[in-house]
């Protein structure tokens, strides 16, 4: 079992490579359905709870079967969803979609097991390298006590699974506090942890299809899962983010110094308040990433750049309709039920994006194109605040004027935003663009 998923992507690229893109000869195994052990067959009938209580009552060599044939079927998905995403065909389009909604419903029931098996150890999914210790995930299970206790559990298990890289376990405790309860950040902050120890488990997503999946329309209220269709709901859109925003956090490696005169003009004082994090030593796989030149990532970010303001205002839309309905109650309830933490985290992980691309290093070393890239990213963003701006318009603004756009575009979101880790994203993204003003130029201007 361990062997076919790499077996599956070596034969779709050879396919991919002898007929020209077309995958119609093997798109069968996209459909095809995948047996698991009768708990999970029944999961229409046993949702939530009631699967952690029957996968808790088998015996301890039950239970690591079905937590492997999980991570097979996650990772049997994740191939399929690296190998099709490209293919033109709607009908295929939408099973891929499919794909990504079982992968996030299987995932969620990992989670929720995982904790009950201390010391389970995880099959390889990646032999390039050593396969890693496996996690353990005890700590995590007892940290569902008291709420004081759960915070010092939550720090141990951090410490167990080893640090998150990218990510900053301070925002989840953040989360966890101001949420408050088991169904707040406390269970958000586990599903962290657990999430970022089973990264090198999982099968590598690849950078392409994020290009293609997150380009979709965002369905913001979807219905029960029963009556769903093969829909880019508020989960899978986490999914996707968190996934893209380590990898953009990975490759687009952001200097502490980022300024305008990195474009020539002098502005060596300038600095950002919030410095940028070194490369850690971290536990996440970017093994087919880092084959990308940073440049074409970075063209398939600004490429895409659109797609992700359009779900940024969407989700900010929602928020805005949802406070106004309690009479601008910024802490009404519905801020934290239902799929409004989903958004919230995808809103937090959508401004890192941004920040990731605005704030690069590399533009400099791309001379008069790195220019270029950068002014477009502007354009692109600051078009979305400046109403009526042409194209020709936009390309005639100063790198001042193009950054004034982007903060304005940027600070009409901070009305509706309510949590920390969101609000720190936002500010740290506008220091990153204000970082690329320069006086002279506004000395100028004025």
């Amino acid at each position: 079992m361990e062997m076919l998923n790499p077996a599956l992507r070596l034969m779709r690229i050879l396919r991919f490579r002898i007929e020209n893109g077309d995958l119609s000869s093997i798109d069968a195994l996209l459909g095809c359905g995948v047996v698991l052990p009768k708990l999970l067959m029944d999961k229409s009938e046993n949702e939530g709870s009631k699967i952690v209580e029957e996968f808790a009552a088998l015996s301890i060599m039950e239970q690591k079967t079905l937590l492997s044939s999980l991570l097979y079927a996650i990772n049997w998905f994740r191939e399929l969803v690296n190998a099709f995403a490209f293919q033109k065909d709607q009908e295929l389009r939408l099973k891929v979609i499919k794909r990504v909604m079982n992968i996030v419903e299987m995932q969620e029931i990992l989670i929720e097991c995982l904790p009950h098996l201390p010391g389970y150890a995880p099959p390889p999914a990646h032999f390039l390298s050593p396969i890693a210790t496996p996690p353990s995930f005890g700590s995590v299970a007892k940290s569902k006590g008291t709420k004081k206790r759960k915070s010092k559990k939550s720090k141990k298990g951090i410490q167990l699974t080893g640090a998150t890289g990218t990510q900053d376990a301070g925002e989840d405790e953040e989360e966890m506090d101001e949420c408050g309860g088991e169904k707040g950040g406390g269970k958000e902050h586990n599903r962290e942890v657990i999430l970022s120890a089973l990264s090198p488990f999982f099968r590598e997503l690849d950078m392409e299809i994020f290009g293609v999946l997150l380009s979709e329309e965002l369905v913001i209220n979807p219905p029960k899962k029963n009556e769903r269709l093969a829909e880019l709901g508020p989960s899978e859109l986490l999914f996707l983010l968190e996934d893209y925003t380590l990898k953009l956090e990975h490759s687009l490696c952001s200097s502490p110094l980022i300024t305008i005169s990195s474009f020539g003009v002098g502005n060596q004082a300038k600095g950002m308040p919030f410095p940028s994090s070194s490369k850690k030593k971290n536990i996440f796989i970017f093994y087919n990433l880092d084959v990308h030149e940073t440049k074409t990532i970075v063209r398939s970010v600004i490429s895409l750049l659109p797609f992700i303001c359009k779900k940024l205002e969407m989700i900010s839309a929602y928020f805005q309709d949802t406070i106004r309905d309690f009479d601008g109650v910024l802490d009404n309830p519905q801020m934290f039920l239902g799929h409004a933490p989903v958004l919230a985290r995808c809103l937090q992980l959508l401004l890192r994006d941004i920040g990731a691309l605005v704030s690069w290093n590399g533009y400099s070393s791309l001379g008069s194109q790195g220019t270029s890239f950068m002014k477009e990213v502007m354009s692109i963003i600051g078009g979305r605040a400046a109403e009526g701006a042409t194209q020709r318009t936009r390309a005639a603004m100063t790198v001042n004027q193009l950054a004034q756009n982007c903060c304005s575009y940027f600070g009409q979101f901070a009305e509706w935003i309510v949590r920390l880790p969101t609000a720190v994203a936002l500010v740290s993204l506008l220091h990153k663009t204000t970082a690329l003003t320069n006086p002279h130029d506004s000395q100028r201007e004025q």
